[in-house]
């Protein structure tokens, strides 16, 4: 069997298995195995002895169902690439595709990696501080959802002081247990050399207070950008321009295609900067005057907020001013 410079193996995740593709010459080779360390072994000695050169691995974020196969894999040696499912799934509506089903979505996968798409960065092990700290931090959202569903119940006219009690009761318990994580969340990032240096440059910039800090060393992974921009544009607070000719001229509006959990946590910091920080405020002054929209002001100084994390983050100290230009 000819050796080739660079393979491509899809892979398609599901909770109990996961299928796999990868196309030698024409022809793909095609198998299942189940989405444990057995299966793993059983799926190492498949590409064994289909290939002699070590392919690249490729999957979709699926929640946290491609996690234990691409820490494997990558304890093997392997270059694993978790893709974003939006990129995949468009790259499979421009090919016209008709099929959906598990085998055929292992094969797409495979053919996007194939087609060598631009700024994809090999996936790599995460500490397990930060992994129990995003654990933490989705029991947070997950109750958090719960307060909201109990709040809103509350305005559904109830009538019975026995029910509106046993609500509020429920929701000062939730409040209570959300206290808890976070301050086990802290407890975590002093405990951790690195953490705690990121948490403390990021609770220096004025707005930003120990919630967001959390919320934005959870979510972000810094050292996989080179400049602040990369990362406004990474929680899709980066404008979008869409116009065509002369008779198509929308609005200019952000793309929204990131992590909103970061354009939520950044939302709060915003208006707290913009009515504190005399050089926020200044900032954001300075926009009104020139006919920007309240809400385009916000996501502005949201971004402004972002760049200076990543400036914070990346020098290793605390805000200076100068970081805002960055």
């Amino acid at each position: 069997m000819l050796m080739q410079t660079q393979m491509h193996v899809g892979t398609d995740m599901s909770k109990d298995s996961f299928d796999v593709a990868i196309r030698i010459g024409e022809r793909f080779h095609q198998a299942k195995f189940d989405n444990t360390l057995q299966g793993f072994n059983r799926f190492l000695k498949w590409l064994k002895k289909l290939t002699l050169c070590q392919p690249r691995i490729w999957m979709e974020a699926t929640g946290r169902y491609h996690e234990a196969l691409a820490s494997w894999a990558t304890e093997q040696g392997y270059q694993v690439i978790v893709a974003n499912p939006r990129a995949v799934r468009r790259f499979a509506q421009s090919r016209q595709t008709h099929h959906k089903s598990d085998s055929c979505d292992a094969r797409m996968i495979a053919h996007f990696g194939e087609s060598d798409p631009p700024k994809v960065r090999p996936w790599k092990l995460q500490s397990s501080v930060k992994l129990e700290l995003r654990d933490l931090q989705l029991e947070v959202d997950g109750l958090k959802k719960i307060i909201s569903q109990e709040q809103n119940r509350m305005k559904c006219g109830l009538h019975s002081v026995t029910v509106i009690e046993t609500i509020n009761e429920n929701i000062d318990f939730l409040r209570g247990r959300i206290k808890r994580l976070r301050e086990e969340c802290v407890r975590l990032i002093e405990g951790d050399r690195d953490l705690s240096k990121v948490y403390a440059g990021l609770m220096s910039i004025k707005g930003i207070g120990s919630i967001t800090a959390i919320v934005l060393i959870v979510r972000i992974d810094f050292d996989a950008f080179q400049k602040g921009r990369q990362l406004v544009k990474y929680a899709g607070i980066d404008p979008c321009e869409w116009t065509s000719g002369t008779s198509v001229r929308k609005r200019v509006h952000i793309s929204r295609q990131g992590h909103s959990s970061i354009r939520t946590a950044m939302y709060f910091p915003a208006l707290a900067a913009m009515r504190s920080d005399p050089e926020t405020i200044a900032f954001a002054q300075a926009l009104l005057e020139r006919g920007r929209p309240k809400k385009a002001v916000i996501c502005a100084v949201m971004a402004r907020l972002l760049r200076a994390a990543f400036a914070v983050v990346r020098d290793g100290r605390s805000y200076s001013p100068q970081f805002s230009r960055i």
